[in-house]
């Protein structure tokens, strides 16, 4: 199985404890990233004090409950 946005959540949480300790740091997420930067948001609020997405508009694919690309 590959890594989730979990996972690369996890990597930067990490960075963040070692770089910054406790200490919440500013996070900016660029194209692909800004979901790696919300990540770590959500997982662990308590190392990060802001996010700022920048060019996070990408066009995704959405699912239908029996699992069919949306029109």
């Amino acid at each position: 199985m590959g890594r989730t946005y979990h996972d690369f959540a996890a990597d930067v949480a990490g960075v963040i404890e070692q770089l910054a300790g406790d200490r919440p740091v500013h996070l900016l997420g660029h194209a692909f990233g800004n979901r790696i930067a919300r990540t770590p948001a959500n997982d662990r609020p308590e190392l990060v004090r802001s996010v700022i997405l920048r060019i996070a508009a990408e066009v995704l694919a959405f699912l239908t409950a029996v699992g069919e690309a949306s029109p």
